[in-house]
């Protein structure tokens, strides 16, 4: 099964196989997130790139506090 996941160094989502706790890129802890594949997928470029700037937003603010 495919599973999206966010990247807090990289700032990227990746579609990876399995619950990877490891970035491949650059080999740093990810976020698994709540949308499903099939709902990325089904999202526009618009709204796919609104997603990831709400999850850097929400990554920002947790590390202010």
């Amino acid at each position: 099964m495919m599973y999206m996941h966010y990247c807090p160094k990289c700032k990227k989502i990746f579609t990876l196989n399995g619950h990877k706790t490891l970035c491949p890129k650059c080999n740093t802890p990810m976020k698994e997130l709540d949308i499903t594949y099939l709902k990325y997928l089904a999202l526009s470029p618009e709204e796919r790139n609104s997603y990831t700037e709400l999850h850097i937003i929400k990554e920002n603010t947790c590390q202010d506090t």
